[in-house]
């Protein structure tokens, strides 16, 4: 990978500006004497958090109640607008996720049926199918998804 990819994620798209300030006073009020970090378990994915916490240059440790205006407009802000730089890329064994499924061998592949239960219908992740990620992923399923619906449609 050659230079750098900036990401700019919006992580409230179904709240304005606004209404994220709102919030975030009301989940503050409410934390008092919490921890920066443990008072946004509403707001955020607990796996986001540290993160988050280490990009908002807010110590995990400082009291909500010790935040000042800079710093909750910088968090308010961050909610709507934060910016990750990728640097590089992770081994590939860490993009497959999921595995398992509906073996292959029971799908009859021309219409995505089961072999063993008569109008049933297999698509996407639901099978037994390892992909790389980038595409491929989401090809197997756009592509058994489209014959599995006309497959079934064909038959009622």
């Amino acid at each position: 990978m050659q230079g750098h990819v900036v990401l700019r994620l919006n992580l409230k798209p179904a709240l304005t500006q606004e209404a994220v300030e709102a919030r975030l006073r009301r989940e503050f009020a409410q934390a008092g004497r919490k921890f920066f970090g443990n008072s946004m378990s509403d707001m955020l994915p607990a796996s986001l958090i540290p993160v988050f916490v280490k990009l908002a240059q807010i110590p995990h440790d400082r009291q909500v109640s010790q935040i000042t205006k800079e710093q909750f407009e910088r968090v308010s802000f961050m909610l709507k607008n934060l910016e990750l730089t990728v640097v590089g890329q992770r081994p590939l064994a860490e993009a497959i996720v999921t595995a398992g499924g509906v073996k292959t061998s029971e799908v009859d592949p021309r219409t995505m049926e089961s072999k063993l239960v008569s109008g049933l219908y297999f698509a996407g992740e639901i099978l037994d199918v390892d992909a790389y990620t980038g595409g491929y992923n989401l090809q197997i399923a756009w592509s058994t998804g489209a014959v599995a619906g006309e497959s079934a449609a064909r038959e009622n």
